[in-house]
């Protein structure tokens, strides 16, 4: 399953993984891989069922709890994804994916430490183009525009890395077509912005810096 996965063949790789969880139902670190192989297909609430399993019979696994942190939040679960993001923080505090996922949490809630979140992610992986995506989208949620286009445009320069499985590498690229969607987003975004700037709705005045 890790091995399909690795290879960007997340429906295999889901597919061996739920035969290894059969076979093996008390081991957390399967569940944990199930549950991304799961998250990375958009299958929110079987991602969530198993990390639930995975941290049960694990509650120290950092990564499961990360990757049911994620989880929620993609259901719009906000008030669980923090619990979980502070959990996955707590283990492993070193894990930049864990302080981006918080960070995400808490643009949506509107919280002031979002920003904070962000930074601590990039101060353990400068290159985390995710990071640099959601330190974006918060300084735009405190309509802190010209923070905000940097951050975006910085994130353009990088490829998108993401830490599958345990043990991975922090620069393993996303498969192509979900690089490709995410840089489409954020040239939208920056087309967005820039033309709420020339028609008055961002500026310099409303930058506060940090």
């Amino acid at each position: 399953g890790v091995i399909a996965a690795g290879r960007s063949d997340m429906p295999r790789a889901a597919k061996f993984l739920s035969q290894a969880a059969e076979l093996q139902p008390r081991t957390a670190s399967i569940r944990g891989n199930l549950a991304l192989a799961l998250k990375m297909l958009g299958r929110w609430h079987d991602a969530i069922a198993q990390a639930r399993e995975g941290v049960r019979l694990d509650p120290s696994n950092a990564i499961i709890w990360n990757t049911l942190c994620a989880a929620q939040f993609e259901l719009g679960d906000y008030d669980s994804a923090s619990v979980s993001g502070r959990i996955a923080i707590a283990l492993d505090p070193v894990a930049a994916e864990a302080w981006n996922n918080f960070g995400n949490v808490l643009v949506e809630v509107g919280h002031p430490l979002a920003e904070s979140a962000f930074r601590a992610a990039l101060a353990r992986h400068p290159r985390l183009v995710q990071a640099w995506s959601g330190l974006g989208s918060a300084a735009l949620r405190q309509r802190r525009y010209e923070s905000a286009l940097p951050a975006f445009e910085h994130a353009l320069t990088l490829r998108w890395p993401s830490r599958w499985w345990p043990g991975g590498s922090p620069s393993s690229s996303l498969p192509p077509a979900q690089s490709l969607t995410n840089t489409v987003k954020l040239r939208h975004d920056i087309e967005q912005f820039e033309a709420g700037r020339r028609a008055g709705i961002y500026g310099p005045e409303l930058d506060r810096k940090s």
